[in-house]
Parts: C-alpha cells; sequence; structure tokens
C-alpha cells in the first residue's frame, strides 16, 4: 500500500521522501450494487525532509480487490458553480480534492477529523455504496495525533 501510494505521491504531488513513519487511522471495505468492492484507507505519515526538519501529510488511499489491485490515492473534482471561498483540506481553488494534505505540523485531531470528512466519512459521496466492514483505529490516532477521534463513522 505505502509503496504503490507513495509512487504515486511522488509523480503528481511532489514528495520528495519517504515517509519514515506511517499509522492506517481507519479503513473500510465498501461495495457497489454490482459487488465491486473498493478498500478505502485513511493514511497519516511523517517524513524526514533534506534540510533536517520534518514534514507530516495525510493520504486516502483506494483499491478494487477485484479489480487491478493497485493502490491509488482518491482524487476528484466537485463541478462548481462559482469560484471557491472556502477549500477544504487537499483540494484546490478549482475544486480539485488530492486525497492529500502536507503539514508542518503534527496535524491535530481536529485536522485529520476535517481531511477525513471530506469524503472518508462523508457518506453523502458514497450514496452508490454500501458499507461492508471498516474500522477507526483509535490506538493509531493516538500515536499520531496524542488523542483518539472525536470523529468517525456515522458522526
Amino acid at each position: 500500500m505505502l509503496h504503490e501510494l507513495t509512487a504515486e505521491l511522488r509523480q503528481f504531488e511532489r514528495l520528495t521522501t519517504d515517509f519514515d513513519q506511517v499509522e492506517v487511522l481507519a479503513w473500510r471495505v465498501d461495495a457497489r450494487d454490482n459487488n465491486d468492492r473498493v478498500e478505502i484507507a485513511l493514511l497519516w505519515g511523517r517524513e524526514a525532509l533534506a534540510d533536517a526538519t520534518t514534514g507530516w501529510a495525510l493520504v486516502q488511499g483506494y483499491r478494487h480487490p477485484d479489480g487491478d489491485n493497485t493502490w491509488r490515492r482518491s482524487l476528484y473534482n466537485r463541478t462548481l458553480k462559482s469560484p471557491l471561498t472556502h477549500q477544504r483540506p487537499g483540494e484546490d481553488r478549482d475544486g480539485t480534492w488530492h486525497a492529500y494534505q502536507r503539514y508542518d505540523h503534527a496535524p491535530t485531531v481536529h485536522e485529520i477529523c476535517d481531511f477525513a470528512a471530506v469524503d472518508f466519512f462523508n457518506t453523502d459521496s458514497h450514496s452508490d455504496h454500501r458499507r461492508l466492514s471498516g474500522e477507526l483505529r483509535k490506538a493509531a490516532w493516538l500515536r499520531a495525533a496524542g488523542e483518539q477521534p472525536w470523529c468517525g463513522f456515522g458522526t
């Protein structure tokens, strides 16, 4: 998972180093009526940058285990009627959500929940899917952010 997502982030998001620490904060498995399954993961990563500083990132990735089984980051575009006045975490002004947000500090629980609310926990954006399984990994949130999440499935 990490290798495939990192390769994509290097190609499209100018990631220059590997993550030296990664936590899977949450995961879920969804299916459409045609039984097309998709696995989705919410990741927190820390990277040691070349100038001896540290960077952090949140990434949402997915794969179709019955398809090519390759992990990719979730990416989508919203159709806008007017320019954005408020961008969501990981989103450009044109409405493209990159499923990737960099930070110059360890993201707080609030920042992680805001990022996850864009798509991972947003049931409206997945109305054609049903959840088969999923887990909010509270111990991983404690390691990454020092607190358990206040957001989650159905909140």
